[in-house]
Formats: structure tokens, sequence, C-alpha cells
């Protein structure tokens, strides 16, 4: 008979002598002992003892029955709880992305859970740097309201500077999209303000009250800038770089005391020639950066181009572009080496002409300072009323956004070799450019178009009242050889010439192309390249 756990203690501990017979009644399934294994009843670390009776609970395992279920638990060994029913498959839930971190140290990527935020997520948010002039470009347009804003935080910062007499004018990043008159026309008042110290001032310290301005714009997607910027005479620095302009007007020449300008990052195609009267060396322009933009190009250029100070270096430069010149196998590059060989030459002529003193570390030679002229494009030749003559290329102007290349006709070609035998060379401005000047010079000319809006109205004379508009808001057109004033152009052309104030440069960057007009095909004829009026 088996002992049962009402019996004494010390028979507790007694092992039986043989297994206990199975009952009769058993079952297969078995309920187990809610004692079994219960560790709060003591204070033993060992599981309690287990014996079965003559009246065995239903818990019996039946080892006989094939294909018999045993009972699954789970957890611990020791607390054997039941595995809880399985229930119907689900679909799977989508597993959460891993969030990513780096380790500055190792330059690679590892996983972490810990982490709160994504790397990736967070470069991706960051500003981006701006490599070689590239341009960044923001993910959404400014909208009216973000315009509005930013012009309102321009004029405070304009008044700002009005009222403290600050010559550094930032109005960079300012969603401004446009830029009126009226915002601009302040700083044309702006005056210095007076060093005052407790000591007597000397009399080599004393300083004029005129101001040297400083203007930021850049990264505000401009399309255009006012006239009134043009008139700002004390401007000596001038930043429109990451913009959306197309165009910079001929009236930049009205900047005579410009040292610095940025114009990288936009959407030229030309430089306006009168540009060229600013640098040196008549002109105080000493920093110029307008790469990159869309600019003509004379051909499929590629490589770089290197300068020496020693005219030894120079002359062997110049003799190995002579002798690839004459390479068959150079054919394809071979206006590239008239290109170079001409830059060369006028180089080397004025290094034969230049201060003997040696030229300080870091700085550019003087011989390269000024700029050289290279070659120009075919003259378009219009008519009074615009229309182009017959065999006329197109103006450069209207040339067609796709064109890239803008071939000349050979290094050191110039209007004058072009027109030397054309015929009808006036000067004489015809009676409808008369009487557009006149119209121009009236006190309200934007108005007189509206005299003409049906369409009964003179074909010529519409396109007449347009053009001088456009002449009107780019501040005027003054011919580039007489220096008169003019509506409508007689000749075009894009002369390229090599301004680097560096020692190396590529040669796409190392010709620009700068747009020239003239009032007539008189005037086009006289120019032979090279020559820069004030």
């Amino acid at each position: 008979m088996a002992l049962s756990r009402e019996s004494s203690p010390a028979a507790l501990f007694e092992p039986p002598s043989s297994p206990p017979p199975l009952p009769s009644d058993y079952s297969r399934k078995r309920s187990r002992s809610p004692t079994l294994h219960d560790h709060s009843q003591g204070s033993s670390s060992s599981d309690a003892f287990l014996f079965s009776s003559d009246d065995a609970p239903e818990g019996v395992e039946n080892y006989e029955i094939p294909n018999r279920k045993k009972r699954q638990y789970v957890g611990t060994w020791w607390a054997h709880e039941d595995k809880p029913a399985r229930s119907p498959k689900r679909t799977p839930r989508p597993r959460a992305k891993k969030k990513l971190s780096r380790n500055n140290d190792s330059g690679v990527w590892l996983s972490s859970e810990s982490s709160d935020d994504s790397a990736i997520e967070r470069l991706a948010a960051a500003p981006r740097p701006v490599l070689f002039g590239s341009v960044p470009r923001a993910q959404n347009p400014p909208t009216e309201q973000d315009n509005a804003a930013g012009h309102a935080s321009a004029n405070e910062k304009i008044q700002a500077c009005l009222e403290n007499g600050i010559e550094s004018v930032d109005l960079s990043a300012m969603h401004l999209g446009s830029i009126s008159d009226e915002l601009i026309q302040p700083l044309a008042q702006l005056i210095r303000n007076p060093r005052v110290g407790a000591e007597v001032p000397k009399e080599d310290s004393y300083q004029s009250f005129t101001p040297s301005l400083k203007i930021f714009l850049s990264q505000n997607g401009l399309r255009a800038v006012p006239m009134s910027l043009w008139n700002l005479e004390n401007l000596s620095v001038l930043s429109l770089r990451n913009n959306k302009l197309e165009e910079i007007p001929p009236a930049i020449a009205n900047l005579k005391n410009l040292t610095e300008l940025n114009l990288a990052g936009n959407k030229l195609r030309w430089l306006p020639w009168e540009l060229l009267r600013l640098v040196a060396p008549s002109g105080k322009l000493t920093c110029l950066n307008v790469t990159p933009n869309r600019f003509f190009q004379g051909g499929k250029f590629s490589g770089t181009l290197e300068f020496s100070d020693d005219s030894q270096e120079m002359v062997k430069k110049l003799s190995d572009f002579r002798e690839a010149l004459d390479d068959p196998e150079q054919a394809a590059s071979r206006e590239q080496i008239a290109w170079s060989i001409r830059l060369y030459e006028t180089l080397l002529k004025r290094m034969e002409t230049r201060d003997p003193a040696p030229t300080p570390r870091h700085e550019c030679p003087a011989w390269k300072r000024e700029p050289v002229y290279i070659t120009s494009t075919p003259v378009a030749r219009m008519d009074f009323d615009g229309s182009l003559q017959r065999n006329s290329p197109v103006p450069p102007s209207r040339a067609s956004r796709d064109v890239s290349i803008l071939p000349a006709a050979g290094a050191g070609h110039t209007p004058a070799m072009e027109l030397a035998n054309l015929p009808n060379k006036t000067r004489v401005p015809s009676l409808f450019e008369l009487s557009l000047r006149a119209a121009a010079g009236t006190s309200s000319p934007h108005t007189l178009r509206n005299f003409f809006s049906d369409e009964s109205s003179p074909k010529l004379v519409v396109r007449g009242l347009e053009e001088m508009e456009r002449a009107l808001n780019a501040g005027g057109r003054i011919c580039s050889v007489c220096s008169k004033p003019y509506i409508q152009p007689g000749a075009e052309w894009v002369e390229y010439w090599h301004y680097a104030d560096t020692l190396f440069c590529g040669a796409e960057d190392s010709f620009l192309p700068f747009l020239r007009r003239a009032c007539s095909l008189g005037c086009a004829a006289a120019v032979n390249g090279g020559e820069v009026q004030q």
C-alpha cells in the first residue's frame, strides 16, 4: 500500500519498495496538483517529492498508447507553466526598421537598437555643403507669404543699417523672390558714422563719410534686380550668388567703385561687355567669381591651362602648343590650341614690359590681372526695325536655351575684319530709331504701349515700343563704340576674353563670353578687338 500525504512525517521520506499498480479507472488526461512544485510553502530550493498511491490521480502518464501528445510547458523548468493554446495563423506584422547610427571613428554603419532617430534622416535634413560653386536647390519654392515676410525683414535690416551707419547689408536666403526699387533706393542715402574717441584725431586719420557699401543677395531666387541697385555708386561688394538671373544689364558699368563681384550659380549665358570697364587696368574690380554658369563655349574644350611667372617656362609651353597645332592627331583640339597660342603670346608680351620687382607670394602677377582678347563670333546685322538682314547669323541674345556652343570665326577674329567690305556701313540713325529715343525721353514712356493695344495697331510700332521698354528696364543702352544712347541695336556679337586672376584654370573657364552691341553697323565695323573704351 502506498503512503499518502496524510501519513507521518517520517514515513514521507521512505521510498516505496516497488511502483504501485496502475488503477483500473485511470484517465489519459491528468490534472496537475496545485501544490506541485510550489516553492511558496517552504524555504527549500529543491523540488518536493511526489509519490503515487493506489488511487492514483488522473495525472499518471500512460506510455503504452501510441501518438500520445505530451503536455508542453513554457518558462523555466521549475515553474512548469502551461503553454497557452495556439491561436490560428495570423498575418505577420511588419518588422520595425532598424535604426542606424554611425561610428565616426570607424567610418562604417552599425546597427543600433537604442538609437532614437535615424542617422540617415539626420544627414538628409542637414544642409549640404556647397562644393565647387554648386547650386543648392530648395525643396519647395517660396510662397507669397514667404516673399512678404522676407521683404518685411529685409526692410527692417536696411532701416537698421541706415540708422546705425552699417555698411554691410546681408539679405541672403530671405525668400525675397524679387526686389523693388523702393527697397534698395534708401541705401543711396547711407552715411558712415564718424569715429568718436577721447583723443583728438590726427590729421592723417580723418576719413570721408562716404560709405563703402557691401550688399549680399545670394540664395533668394531672383530673376532680375532693380535698376536702383546699379545706381549705387558707393557699392564696393556685390554678391548675387545662387539666384536665377539670366542676364546682367550693361548698366553694371555704373558701379565704378566695385571691387568684388560674385555671379556664380545663376543661369547666365554671357556677361555684359561693359563689365570689362570695371577690371584692371582702369577699374577697381579685383575679385570676379562667375563660375559655374551656363556660359556659351567657343568649342568643346577640355583639360587645364597652367601659367608661370618664369618667362622661360611660358616660352616652352607656347612651343609645345605650336607643335601640337601641326599634329594631325590633335585635329579635334585645333581650335582650343589656336586660342591657347594667342593667349600665351599676349601674356609673354606683357611679361616683357612688366615691373622687375618680384610678385608677393599668393598674389597674382600684374601681367595676369588684365583681360586678354581672344576672338569674336560673326556679327549679327539688324535693320532699323530689329529684323535680321540677309545672310546674317542669329544674334546671340536670341539663341535657343539649348545652344551651348557658339563658335567663333577663328583666333584673333574681329568685327572690323568681317565688315570691311560690307557696303552701307553708316552710323546715321534711322527716323524710326530717333522716334523711339524721343518716346523714351517722355515723362511716362511705359504708358505709350497702352495706346496700341488693339489688333489694328501697326506691328512695327508695337515691336518698337516693346523693345523700348526692355531697354528702359535694363537701365538704358549705351553704344559700346560711340557711347551714344540707343534703343534698337544695329549689330550684336560675342567676344571671348580670358580673365582669371590665377595661374591655373580649367580650359572651359578660361575663355568667358562677353555680349557686345553697337548702335549701327558703322560702329561695329570700327571694332578691331581688344580695346575697352571708357
